[in-house]
């Protein structure tokens, strides 16, 4: 079979025919959610690391968890 018969202009056109926002906002949950993974469980140092990053990255927002679930949590979100 030839390759030509699996060359398609699908994209191209797709493309023409959307229109991209200006700007795109980040909004990240792996504080929150990664947590809720089974055998994941960040210590708060850890928590705080994560932040730092996610924020040198540029995200425009950070979901850092739970605050009312414990102690150690309300720490890590309010560092």
């Amino acid at each position: 079979m030839r390759k030509e018969a699996f060359v398609s202009d699908f994209i191209q056109r797709a493309v023409k025919k959307t229109k991209l926002p200006k700007q795109v906002r980040i909004f990240d949950t792996t504080l929150r959610d990664g947590e809720q993974t089974p055998g994941v469980s960040f210590t708060p140092d850890q928590k705080i690391l994560i932040a730092r990053q996610l924020d040198k990255l540029g995200v425009d927002t950070i979901e850092a968890g739970t605050p009312a679930s414990s102690d150690g949590e309300r720490k890590a979100v309010a560092a």
